[in-house]
């Protein structure tokens, strides 16, 4: 067993409503910025575009960081629409 998958579950929940959920993300030279900070509004700013392949990415970066034995991270936005990142 490489790692149990509740654990890795776990992780990836928590980390999903920590990072991601109800978050907006933004290109870190979004000029919406400034406005959001403004009016004290949630937001996180990347420092890519918040495609579905970056946020793949984020996810995969953020897993093998926890030290999980990642080699690919596919995120789907609908049943047939999805993207994949890995090493």
């Amino acid at each position: 067993m490489v790692c149990d998958f509740a654990d890795l579950n776990q992780f990836v929940k928590n980390w999903l409503q920590q990072t991601l959920d109800h978050t907006l993300l933004l290109y870190q030279e979004d000029p919406l910025i400034p406005i959001l900070q403004a009016a004290n509004e949630q937001y996180r700013a990347l420092d890519c575009h918040p495609t579905a392949e970056n946020i793949a990415r984020l996810i995969f970066e953020a897993v093998a960081q926890a030290g999980f034995p990642v080699l690919e991270v596919t995120l789907y936005e609908t049943a047939s629409a999805y993207a994949t990142y890995s090493v």
